[in-house]
């Protein structure tokens, strides 16, 4: 189980971040599917990535926020798994 906590563009904006919300997403879903394939077959690990949640809490984020990252880390997964 791993667990990303992301932040929203008011907090990335006073932490003076160059990441925007699309690439803090994308990076992010990248991250995920590097994560899942590195981890995976070693010894008291899971056997495949199938078996690897990783769990992306949003909750504090505000609604139009959490639509571009669950579009954005979607989309940096695809590339990665490509």
């Amino acid at each position: 189980l791993d667990i990303k906590n992301l932040v929203g563009t008011q907090i990335l904006f006073k932490q003076n971040s160059s990441f925007t919300l699309e690439k803090m997403a994308s990076k992010m879903g990248k991250k995920i599917t590097i994560q899942k394939n590195t981890f995976c077959g070693r010894e008291n690990v899971p056997k495949t990535n199938k078996n690897v949640i990783h769990v992306v809490d949003i909750a504090y984020m505000l609604a139009h926020e959490k639509a571009i990252v669950k579009k954005y880390s979607l989309r940096g997964q695809a590339v990665r798994m490509k």
